[in-house]
């Protein structure tokens, strides 16, 4: 049958070409030994002589899997237009990062130009200031004198300021007076809790 399908020589080619396609997707190749004597020149070497293959011109091709790599040859661009779609993505991804922290500063910066969140920094700062000179009052109230009474205003007084700058203010609340008639009406009794 000689190289027909299905005979030994072809068989023979087959088993042959599987082996070399393994060498070259794996990338290692077996060493070349020599075949038979060294020879001189103007001598001809005795018996079979190993072949050195190189590499494939065109890359990893498989002859013998022809449906299989015209399904990677036409799959072929369509990944590369896959990973740059991906890549595409990651830069929206990022620009959308870079959109979300931008919003988040100017919402901060927006937070400083409503007036009674102005009040609550001011009523923190002076809950600083006075809370200081309150503690050391109180430090002295064993010496006698007004240090224990002056101490207690100090320290109560600051803590009605830091109450005043860590709780949310209603929206008509813009300047001192309009804090002043909320304590007042707290006091009172007209103010009512929203919520």
């Amino acid at each position: 049958m000689g190289c027909q399908p299905g005979g030994a020589q072809w068989q023979g080619r087959v088993a042959n070409a599987n082996t070399v396609v393994g060498y070259f997707k794996s990338g290692k190749w077996p060493q070349a030994g020599g075949g038979g004597a060294a020879s001189s020149p103007g001598t001809a070497q005795q018996g079979p002589q190993p072949a050195v293959l190189t590499g494939f011109p065109g890359g990893a091709w498989d002859p013998l899997n022809i449906p299989g790599e015209v399904a990677r040859a036409l799959t072929a661009p369509l990944s590369g237009a896959v990973s740059t779609a991906t890549g595409i993505e990651g830069v929206m991804r990022a620009l959308g990062g870079i959109a979300a922290d931008f919003n988040a500063i100017v919402k901060d910066i927006e937070w400083l130009f409503v007036p009674n969140h102005w009040i609550r920094i001011g009523a923190f700062a002076g809950g600083v200031v006075i809370l200081i000179p309150g503690l050391i009052q109180l430090s002295k109230a064993g010496q006698g004198g007004t240090g224990l009474p002056v101490g207690i205003f100090l320290v109560t007084l600051a803590a009605i300021l830091f109450f005043i700058a860590f709780h949310n203010l209603p929206d008509d609340v813009k300047d001192i007076q309009g804090l002043l008639r909320l304590i007042s009406d707290g006091i009172r009794g007209g103010w009512k809790v929203s919520g």
